[in-house]
Formats: C-alpha cells, sequence, structure tokens
C-alpha cells in the first residue's frame, strides 16, 4: 500500500513540474509571425446610381484556436495608374471596420496621382478578421471608378511552436502510462 501511494505522488509531481513548465515558457513557446494577404489590381465602371456597395476582394488567412491575432495594417494605393490615378468617393471597408473615406477634394479623389492609403487596425477591430476571409468593399457616394492598385493586409499573429506542442504531449502522454503502472 505505502508503494502505491509513493507512486501516486512521483507522478503527481512528475505532472505539476511538467505543467507549470510549460505554463511558464508562455510566449517563448510561440513564434511571431507576420501573414499576408493581397487583391488587386482592381478598377469597377461608375455604376451610375448611388450609394452602392462592390466588393474589391476578399483576404484570405489561415485561422485557427492556437493563433494569436495581435495587430492588422492594411495599405496599397488609390489609383491603378497615371491614365487612371484616382478613385470614386466613398467609404471603404474590411468586414465592417471603416479602413478609408475618400470624398470629392481629396488627393484620392482629385490629385492626379496614385494616393498611398494605409490604416491600423485598432485591438476591439481584430474580431471582424477572425473568420479567416474578409470582404474588402467600397461603399460608393458619387461619380467615379473604384480605382485601387494592390492592396494587402498584414496580420501579425503569434503561432505555437511545434517543438513545444510535442513536447508537452509526450510528457502527458508519459504521465498517463505511469498512472496506468501505478494502477496495475
Amino acid at each position: 500500500m505505502k508503494r502505491l501511494d509513493l507512486n501516486r505522488i512521483a507522478v503527481a509531481a512528475l505532472a505539476a513540474a511538467a505543467l507549470m513548465a510549460f505554463l511558464a515558457a508562455g510566449p517563448v513557446a510561440a513564434q511571431e509571425a507576420t501573414e499576408t494577404s493581397t487583391i488587386g489590381p482592381v478598377s469597377l465602371d461608375d455604376p451610375g446610381t448611388y450609394p452602392t456597395t462592390e466588393t474589391l476582394g476578399t483576404f484570405n488567412f489561415a485561422t485557427s484556436p492556437y493563433i494569436t491575432l495581435l495587430g492588422a495594417t492594411i495599405s496599397g494605393d488609390w489609383g491603378i495608374s497615371p491614365l487612371s490615378p484616382n478613385t470614386a468617393p466613398g467609404n471603404y471597408y474590411v468586414g465592417n471596420v471603416l479602413v478609408f473615406t475618400c470624398n470629392p477634394g481629396d488627393s484620392c479623389w482629385g490629385s492626379n496621382t496614385e494616393t498611398p492609403w494605409s490604416y491600423t487596425f485598432t485591438a476591439s477591430d481584430l474580431a471582424a478578421l477572425e473568420s479567416g476571409d474578409v470582404n474588402f468593399t467600397a461603399y460608393q457616394t458619387g461619380l467615379g471608378q473604384v480605382q485601387a492598385d494592390t492592396t494587402t493586409l498584414s496580420l501579425d499573429v503569434y503561432v505555437p511552436e511545434p517543438a513545444s506542442m510535442a513536447l508537452f504531449a509526450t510528457s502527458l502522454l508519459g504521465l498517463g502510462l505511469l498512472m496506468r503502472r501505478a494502477r496495475a
């Protein structure tokens, strides 16, 4: 009976030590990475009636319950060439997040040069990106063609390191076998 109790205590101590080591590793057990998705260039004809909503494209990226989204930025240029340097007035969205507004008189609408732009997502905006597929849409409010050069959505993520996960899984398997042996 004493031998069985000592085995159980040893197994419990090993389990606690393995769990504490894994939890203490925290961010060390993960790698920071940047994932990007690109659409464009896009040129949409003037629809003639306003307001109207048009999908410019869909950003696609991998999701997993093990990946933590830390931040995101979208960037691009309005206008796709010196012959077509402007874009139509309106609001531009990624999912339900307003990322850009172009009004008549703004450089995106009337400068006759391509206009660079970017938007950094806030912590509350990040929920719109969790599905892995998100539309880039234009809510056009006035005359003109939507002209967007290549647009890139960059995600900053933490990804679990496979070696740490494998080590933890192996330790759990070993503890399970020790417990089984102790019961026998």
